[in-house]
């Protein structure tokens, strides 16, 4: 398997749509919107066998078209990177759960706590946002919201 990694126009971007549908290759387009590469173009990831390399790459190179374009200085697009590196940074750490919050986040979603016989059997204390209730009767299954038992279905 290799990985090929190509840059181009939106221009080329209806072309190289339609060929790739029509390959045995698996890939992901990602829009840029600045840094290393220019504003507005498209980068393919494209996954592909090693006995097809020659042939998609030689494909590609026929339907994209060479184009001159104006590329700023590797010291300008180094010094922007680790800026927006660095917000990036900043912004998902401000966004990081620990793990007890995960872990309190995602046990008090629901609870399954098991079967009662009808809905007159549910529990009229220690009742807990979440736990989980089957109705033998109707086979219905009962979530306590806080303040009622709210049918799930």
């Amino acid at each position: 398997m290799k990985l090929i990694i190509l840059n181009f126009s939106p221009i080329d971007s209806l072309r190289i749509n339609n060929y790739l549908r029509k390959t045995p290759v698996f890939y992901t387009k990602i829009s840029s919107v600045g840094g290393i590469v220019s504003s507005g173009s498209y980068t393919y990831l494209i996954k592909v066998n090693d006995e097809l390399l020659d042939e998609i790459i030689r494909n590609l190179v026929s339907i994209c078209r060479v184009r001159k374009v104006k590329v700023n200085t590797i010291n300008n697009t180094i010094t922007s990177t680790k800026t927006e590196l660095s917000n990036s940074i900043s912004t998902l750490q401000s966004s990081v759960y620990t793990k007890t919050e995960i872990d309190a986040k995602v046990s008090s979603v629901y609870k399954y706590m098991g079967s009662v016989a009808n809905a007159s059997k549910l529990p009229t204390s220690n009742r807990v946002v979440g736990h989980v209730y089957n109705l033998e009767d109707t086979g219905m299954n009962v979530a306590w919201n806080g303040s009622a038992w709210d049918n799930l279905g």
